[in-house]
């Protein structure tokens, strides 16, 4: 049986806060879990981990044992823990555009736990952790400075503009993809839907989706249904001629025009 997303936070906090004591600011909750919609079986659990220095080869090198321990005594749970590390002086440098380089860690599915720059794109998980729960420390909007609302929406327009490239080798037809193009048609629902001024989960923007873009509506429904009711290969999408191509291609075209 699954252990609940509650239970692999706490035992995450516990050991992250025993082995650097005095080094962690606080520890935040976000995403699925802290916004709803969360999937038992898919969902990945967001973790926010505020430092007092930037992260290190030395943090990489201690917290990856943390992990591996957490994931071979709770199997359902691999690939699906999603922990960022950073510091307030960070975001706030990246914030004002300060010359400063300074480093961040990240972890998510099917990756292992890396050094990446910390930069625009990688700080926005401070503007969704300021709305999320605070696990250790004190209240997300004490460890974390607001991130204005233009960055954050010049950041998914970016990031919008980036899936025609990522989806472009996607064979529709093969069950292998079925899972990511689920995942792009939600994804770039939500970030559609943000730049339309409504902060959604990834189901609520596949249902918001399906008014703006009725035309796809059989494609949305499609993602929505494969991510959340346990799609397998035996679940393809719709076999209308189309492609997640032309869909992503669609949404992101006509974001460019607002």
């Amino acid at each position: 049986m699954e252990a609940e997303p509650g239970e692999i936070a706490g035992v995450v906090v516990s050991e992250l806060v025993a082995e650097f004591d005095g080094s962690v600011r606080g520890i935040v909750a976000h995403g699925s879990w802290v916004h709803g919609d969360f999937a038992t079986g898919r969902s990945d659990l967001d973790l926010l981990v505020v430092l007092q220095r930037d992260p290190s080869p030395d943090l990489v090198a201690r917290v990856e044992p943390i992990l591996s321990r957490i994931v071979e005594a709770n199997t359902a749970w691999r690939d699906r823990l999603e922990l960022g590390f950073v510091t307030r002086q960070a975001v706030e440098d990246v914030l004002r555009g300060s010359k400063t380089p300074h480093q961040a860690a990240r972890t998510s599915a099917g990756e292992p736990l890396q050094l990446v720059r910390a930069t625009r794109q990688r700080v926005l998980d401070g503007d969704t952790a300021r709305r999320g729960i605070s696990l250790y420390g004190p209240p997300p909007p004490e460890l974390l400075p607001s991130i204005p609302a233009a960055i954050v929406r010049a950041v998914v327009r970016e990031h919008l503009q980036a899936w025609p490239t990522w989806v472009e080798h996607v064979e529709a037809d093969d069950p292998a993809t079925y899972g990511f193009q689920a995942y792009a048609v939600l994804t770039v629902s939500r970030g559609a839907a943000l730049l339309a001024g409504e902060r959604l989960s990834k189901r609520q923007a596949a249902r918001w989706a399906t008014t703006r873009y009725p035309q796809w509506d059989g494609w949305i429904r499609w993602a929505e249904a494969w991510w959340y009711g346990g799609g397998s290969d035996d679940d393809p999408p719709p076999g209308d001629g189309r492609s997640v191509h032309q869909f992503v291609a669609a949404v992101t075209d006509s974001r460019e025009e607002r």
